[in-house]
């Protein structure tokens, strides 16, 4: 079987092109023509920015994911360290800044959200040294999950530092004592938090967690975590 032979075009075969500095002629076996070249470096560009950035965030948010990790316990937190270092690049990429402030309002578990469990407000109260959170402690205070639960505790955190910086990360935390579900409205639960002094980055998270008896509760959904302040 012969094989089909590409024509050989003329030169007076070639369109015309009004601009061919910013087009390619390309050659087929039935006819020339001008393609517009493809503009490739704006997207170029855009990628080797991301690039760079997830080179710089992706570890930033190990480090975040690392000294929280141990303050987790009971919580399925999926795929984290991912949310955290897109926070931190969306943020560095509008801002020009690598700050913890990027993660304000964070879900630490995605799938049980904090307001799902904690079902009355609380107030944050950020002072030139301190943050309080302050939490009412009635009978809907905390959602029961079921008729094992019986107790529930808060835990305030708040993690500060360079975040950009091996070992430049501080987590400090304050834990409630122990209430039982169906507790009268009596009292405010109230966790203090010193503020650093230096002009550093700071995140403040809250925690709630349940027990079911004297063990923790197995469920995720009987937790949650969530970023409830930050610097500005």
């Amino acid at each position: 079987m012969s094989k089909r032979r590409k024509r050989k075009h003329r030169k007076r075969d070639v369109p015309h092109c009004s601009d061919p500095e910013n087009h390619v002629l390309v050659e087929t076996r039935e006819s020339l023509f001008w393609r517009r070249r493809r503009k490739r470096g704006k997207l170029n560009e855009t990628f080797a920015t991301n690039v760079d950035l997830s080179k710089i965030c992706g570890p930033a948010a190990s480090k975040i994911v690392r000294n929280l990790r141990p303050f987790m316990k009971g919580i399925d937190a999926g795929r984290i360290t991912l949310r955290v270092s897109n926070a931190l690049r969306q943020f560095l990429k509008d801002k020009k800044q690598l700050s913890l402030s990027a993660l304000e309002e964070i879900e630490i578990q995605r799938d049980y959200l904090l307001h799902q469990l904690l079902l009355v407000p609380y107030e944050i109260v950020v002072e030139e040294l301190t943050c309080t959170i302050r939490i009412a402690i009635g009978e809907a205070c905390v959602k029961k999950q079921n008729t094992l639960a019986t107790n529930f505790y808060f835990e305030g955190m708040i993690l500060y530092g360079d975040v950009g910086k091996e070992g430049g990360l501080k987590l400090d935390t304050v834990e409630s004592k122990l209430y039982a579900f169906g507790s009268e409205p009596t009292e405010v639960c109230e966790l203090n938090l010193a503020l650093p002094e230096e002009d550093q980055s700071w995140i403040v998270l809250l925690k709630v967690s349940c027990l079911e008896g004297n063990e923790m509760a197995v469920h995720p959904k009987h937790y949650g975590m969530k970023v409830i302040s930050v610097k500005k």
